[in-house]
């Protein structure tokens, strides 16, 4: 069971010091694509000319395909409480393509789940809704994959996430009697919220696939090699030191030797004294 009011909670905490970088990323996202989707208006206009209308379209998918990642980037950062500055929405131009490639895919799910009944499109939507954040995160994964982990991630999941999003009903409706002025506010609070979403599920799917009991399993073979690497080197030691352990034996052997010779020259001197007594008594 997801604890709502805790992730809310943490992104408050997450957002505390990054507002004002927060506010300038949604600021400069929302000038620069509101500028092409009016430059795709005038295209649409009596007095512009046919390739002005085909440039037009396809200007506006790309610049805010281009912004999306690095908005998602910069706020998947605060989420995690790294350091992050607005500039890290120009920082993900390379994700465009798998931005493209996902989003056609998805949209193409969702579309064929809903032709059998606007229901299961919604649900299938739901179920693609942690594509961007699993892309972003796995960028070596093709969009199939990523596609398939997010299923897979949501399972359980799904009417969570529908509650969370619908708990924020109330602050958008409120945003919009203050002219769009609080969403500078709401956007940032939303999308931590939703990142801090991701990391729950994510920590569950991953226990209860046991992703990080087979991390730990490595681990621990690691350090059963590093073993068996560093205890050949204490047997060489050791025997090292039982081949020189010999050597001492036998110096104390030398010397127990020479005492003894010492010894006998010693008692030499006795024997001749004897026998000079023996000559004079004679």
């Amino acid at each position: 069971m997801i604890n709502r009011s805790e992730l809310k909670e943490k992104a408050k905490k997450s957002l505390a010091g990054h507002y004002g970088d927060a506010i300038v990323v949604i600021l400069l996202s929302a000038i620069v694509t509101s500028c092409f989707n009016a430059i795709g208006q005038l295209g649409y206009s009596e007095e512009s000319t046919i390739f002005f209308q085909l440039i037009s379209t396809p200007l506006q998918l790309i610049v805010s395909g281009l912004l999306f990642f690095g908005m998602l980037s910069f706020f998947y950062k605060i989420s995690k409480n790294e350091e992050v500055d607005f500039r890290e929405l120009f920082s993900k131009f390379q994700m465009f393509i798998p931005y493209l490639i996902i989003s056609i895919l998805t949209s193409v799910f969702v579309v064929l789940w809903s032709f059998l009944f606007i229901i299961p499109g919604i649900i299938a939507g739901f179920a693609y809704s942690q594509v961007y954040l699993i892309a972003l995160e796995n960028p070596e994964k093709d969009a199939l994959e990523v596609i398939k982990l997010s299923k897979e991630m949501m399972r359980g999941y799904k009417l969570e996430y529908f509650i969370l999003q619908l708990s924020f009903l109330g602050w958008a409706i409120l945003g919009a009697f203050t002219c769009g002025i609080l969403y500078l506010w709401i956007t940032p609070y939303m999308l931590v919220t939703n990142c801090n979403f991701y990391h729950f599920i994510k920590e569950q799917y991953e226990k209860k696939n046991g992703i990080n009991q087979e991390n730990t399993i490595e681990e621990k073979k690691e350090v059963k090699e590093e073993v068996k690497e560093i205890k050949p080197k204490t047997v060489s030691n050791s025997s090292s030191s039982q081949k020189r352990s010999p050597a001492k034996k036998t110096g104390t052997s030398t010397k127990k030797t020479t005492t003894t010779a010492k010894k006998a020259t010693t008692t030499k001197p006795k024997s001749t004294t004897t026998k000079k007594t023996t000559k004079t008594t004679k």
